[in-house]
């Protein structure tokens, strides 16, 4: 331990406080090399006590996204852990004292407000998950916020039916993709690899596209996809659980994948 004679040799006044991005940084690297969802979980429940005392160094973090996405990213690993989001996003869009001040605009601190990412992130969880009815309902909610659905949307979607082997459903997500503009890519493909029943959905795609193809559609690479095996199931998660609860069940963060 060094002593205070030593110490002051270096220490001539206040600390300075890391920058944001240090943090974010920081935590990122943690989470990412935790291999059990505990201990982000630990960090992300002293975050939340550092928020609430208004910490000079936390506060700044929840004007962005980014760190609470990683936290949804890393909690999306499993089933039970999931089913913390409802706090993430009730961290998220939960308003800010007004005393509470950006340090860099020295303006009130706005909290942040889920974006596209955010979504995709829920709802690709839910639909690996098997989860349909949680799915759509993370679509409907970014729709009531007036957000466009991105190409990462649409493939989750369609990789998601198509593991559980609904056709119709990938062909309907399909539709919607082409109604709203969004074309097909690779990732669109390699989603719909896991339909086993290949004729019944190349005779449904292509009496989709049959009005109007053309190359950017992806249709002519349909063909060449490959059988894959898929599961079935249509779990709906509650997102009513009582989230506040479930903090002191250490077996919620075991992995389970």
């Amino acid at each position: 331990m060094v002593s205070d004679h030593h110490n002051s040799s270096y220490v001539t006044g206040p600390r300075p406080l890391p920058c944001t991005a240090t943090l974010v940084v920081m935590i990122l690297i943690y989470v990412r090399k935790s291999q059990r969802i505990l201990p982000a979980a630990k960090v992300y429940r002293n975050f939340q006590r550092l928020l609430k005392k208004e910490d000079p160094c936390i506060v700044p973090l929840i004007a962005s996204t980014y760190t609470l996405n990683i936290f949804l990213k890393v909690f999306s690993r499993t089933h039970r852990s999931l089913k913390l989001w409802p706090v993430v996003m009730r961290d998220m869009t939960t308003p800010l004292p007004a005393h509470v001040m950006n340090r860099d605009t020295k303006q009130p601190l706005k909290p942040c407000k889920p974006t596209v990412q955010t979504w995709n992130i829920l709802l690709n969880a839910f639909m690996r998950r098997k989860k349909v009815a949680a799915a759509e309902k993370m679509v409907e909610l970014m729709r009531r916020h007036n957000m466009k659905l991105d190409t990462v949307t649409w493939n989750s979607l369609v990789g998601g039916y198509a593991r559980m082997q609904y056709v119709e459903n990938v062909v309907e997500v399909l539709k919607r993709m082409k109604t709203e503009g969004s074309t097909i890519d690779q990732y669109t493909i390699e989603g719909l690899q896991h339909v086993q029943d290949k004729p019944r959905l190349m005779n449904s795609v292509m009496n989709l596209y049959s009005e109007n193809v053309s190359p950017k559609d992806g249709v002519q690479q349909l063909p060449a996809i490959r059988p894959t095996k898929a599961g079935v199931g249509t779990e709906v998660m509650d997102s009513s659980d009582q989230t506040e609860k479930i903090w002191t069940k250490e077996d919620l963060f075991e992995d389970e994948d």
